[in-house]
């Protein structure tokens, strides 16, 4: 029997249903599972199974009609019973405790992919999916008190894919068996840090053990900014560096002492605020820096560093340098004396190989030019402008909304050689990344930037030996280390201060870089003999330094 609305009946019955259907609403944040749709694949997390089991590869869907609002009240709801559940389990560790928090993070995770999968607008989500952090933090801590290093390192990756575009939470994380299984092939060692206020959880991987630690560094925040600080500023660190390397000292014995990394190649994620580690010291009188017994790259995080695919194909350009060395009137700024000729050297160690100088290195010609290489150096002035990263060409700036990589990009390797081109602009949004994110968030392998304004000399310096290096066969990383050290051995007292050589940090791939057959014949004795030189050179310094 069907009832019409304006009947007496069918008003009776529609005030049934719109009653019913408030109170699911009402009901729906503590009864609905938020059952999930996570990709498929050996690598899927579903809470409640076997993170690194084979046959995992159920999947869930279910579509859930949301606003942002109803998220936003969602997201409360959730982490305030978070915040409940981790005070019960702090005192009391029952076992069904700890399932009752795995439900709970299986229901937060679903919305959180859900949100992911809507239709909000960007900024709904960026907001929305930022108060994620908190729950992170929170499961991060219950999983560290229950032992459970699979899930904790699970979280940490996720708090990191909130801040990568090309990527988000309904994204797969790599997981643990799998990331000790690349670590191992490449023998690498991994080290990331999540930071809690003043508590910072480090956890360690190799190709076999795992070790995760609890850090109590009170003051943490204020030592960091300091050992910043002074690493940054030539005058400051030179008249100031006993208190340099105190603090080195400091943070070698909290962040990396505790977890008994290996020397050799270390690959960290780092938490919020960024440390070049090799400035750091194991001595309390500042020269025996952590350059001397690790080859240091950085990542964002392991899913991206492992999960993304490597490229498959090279540019049509060995090497693409560009350095305007001196600027028209539009852009007004002090000259770059010698970039070209560093270029020239560099050249040298390519068999096609072009630069880009003076009017040629144009906005037009690097925008034009740059997917299409396999190496791209750009000497040039750089830094933060109006709240945002700016890149300084001859003519005109580049932003970071100018640089789209999405259609041709065959770079294996680009070298920022200009100032601050690692740090941020001011706020959360895509456009204020760090140039260097720009370029590892599409997909560039490896990206080579600067943590402060370098001095010309110094990076010219470096740059050269890296690629004499690359051209040899040593892997990135090692070429930049050595580079490095090459440059604090020369007889210039001077060289020494972290400020000149600390600054130059890697992002991502550190493997040799890709060449033809032809030149890896060429080069493969010289590989060889330069690996062997490399090793006997870091050991003389290191003993130099313990002297």
């Amino acid at each position: 029997m069907l009832f019409l609305p304006g009947t007496r009946r069918g008003s009776k019955l529609s005030i049934v249903l719109l009653l019913f259907c408030i109170g699911v609403l009402v009901l729906l944040p503590d009864t609905h599972p938020f059952a999930k749709s996570f990709p498929l694949g050996n690598n899927t997390y579903i809470p409640g199974t076997n993170l690194n089991s084979p046959d995992n590869k159920t999947r869930y869907s279910r579509n859930i009609l949301l606003s942002p609002a109803y998220a936003d009240s969602l997201v409360a709801v959730y982490i305030n019973k978070c915040y409940d559940l981790e005070q019960v389990y702090a005192k009391n560790t029952e076992v069904s405790i700890w399932k009752s928090f795995m439900t709970l993070c299986e229901q937060i995770e679903s919305l959180a992919d859900n949100v992911t999968r809507s239709d909000f607008t960007m900024i709904e989500k960026d907001r929305i999916l930022l108060q994620f952090q908190k729950f992170y933090t929170l499961a991060i801590k219950i999983c560290y008190q229950a032992n459970d290093v699979s899930r904790l390192f699970h979280y940490i990756e996720l708090s990191r894919l909130l801040h990568d575009p090309e990527m988000n939470f309904a994204a797969t994380t790599i997981s643990l068996d799998r990331l000790q299984h690349e670590l191992l092939k490449k023998r690498q060692q991994f080290l990331s840090y999540f930071e809690d206020g003043d508590c910072i959880y480090a956890l360690y991987l190799n190709g076999k053990d795992n070790t995760c630690k609890r850090i109590d560094f009170p003051g943490y925040l204020d030592t960091v900014r300091q050992f910043n600080a002074l690493c940054s500023d030539r005058q400051l660190l030179n008249a100031n560096y006993f208190n340099y390397a105190r603090i080195a000292y400091l943070l070698y014995q909290k962040l990396i002492a505790p977890v008994n990394v290996n020397p050799g190649n270390l690959m960290i994620s780092p938490g919020k605020h960024f440390i070049p580690f090799d400035a750091l010291t194991t001595d309390r009188e500042g020269g025996d820096f952590l350059l001397y017994h690790f080859a240091i790259s950085y990542t964002h995080s392991a899913t991206r560093q492992f999960l993304i695919p490597e490229h498959s194909s090279i540019g049509d350009i060995d090497f693409l340098g560009i350095a305007p060395e001196f600027y028209s009137s539009n852009v007004a700024l002090p000259r770059l004396f010698g970039a070209v000729k560093s270029l020239q050297k560099i050249e040298d160690c390519f068999a096609n190989a072009a630069i880009l100088s003076q009017q040629t290195a144009s906005r037009k010609s690097f925008l034009r030019s740059m997917g299409n290489c396999s190496v791209l150096h750009i000497y040039s002035h750089a830094g933060v402008h109006s709240t945002q990263p700016v890149l300084f060409l001859h003519d005109n700036p580049v932003y970071m909304d100018d640089i789209n990589l999405a259609k041709q990009n065959r770079l294996q390797l680009i070298f920022l050689a200009g100032c601050e081109t690692a740090v941020a602009g001011i706020g959360n949004g895509i456009e204020n990344y760090s140039l260097a994110d720009k370029f590892v968030y599409a997909g560039v392998p490896s990206t080579i930037a600067t943590l402060w304004q370098v001095e010309n000399k110094a990076v010219y310096t470096i740059s050269e030996t890296f690629y004499r290096l690359l051209k040899l066969g040593v892997p990135r990383n090692q070429a930049l280390q050595q580079a490095k050290i090459e440059f604090v051995k020369k007889r210039i007292k001077a060289n020494q201060l972290p400020y000149f050589w600390a600054s130059v940090i890697l992002f991502g791939d550190t493997t040799p870089l890709t060449s033809t057959p032809a030149k890896q014949n060429m080069f493969s004795f010289a590989a060889i003999l330069n690996i062997g030189l490399f090793a006997f050179s870091r050991r003389l310094v290191h003993n130099a330094g313990n002297r």
